[in-house]
């Protein structure tokens, strides 16, 4: 034992240097597996944001161009409907809504007003 001990006492910076070296070792090669796993499923949520604000897009655009050529259908308009497509309107428009929607929006203000439930005569 008394060998070990003399042995050791002459390699102790070395040992420490070993153990050290080993344990920056592991949490440099942890904290690069956890960044890796973060930037993975930061990509996941975005690829999935996207997907989400495209059905949303494309829901709104198809309730949108359906409530128009209704509207324009039957030439005429309640104030609230007009309110309603106009919220609409501004949405879509945010989104990046293309001319087709800002010439349909345009065509259903100039329409005539009329009450609600009107639509049966």
């Amino acid at each position: 034992m008394d060998f070990f001990l003399k042995n050791l006492n002459g390699y102790w910076q070395q040992i420490l240097y070993g153990i050290t070296t080993s344990v920056f070792g592991w949490a440099v090669y942890y904290s690069k597996r956890e960044i890796n796993n973060r930037k993975k499923n930061n990509q996941e949520l975005l690829d999935r944001l996207k997907l989400l604000e495209a059905t949303i897009t494309l829901t709104l655009s198809d309730s949108f161009f359906r409530s128009c050529r209704f509207y324009i259908e039957h030439q005429k308009i309640s104030i609230q409907e007009l309110k309603n497509l106009e919220k609409m309107y501004d949405v879509y428009h945010k989104l990046g809504g293309n001319g087709v929607g800002t010439e349909l929006y345009q065509r259903c203000k100039n329409l005539p007003l009329e009450k609600v439930g009107d639509y049966n005569k």
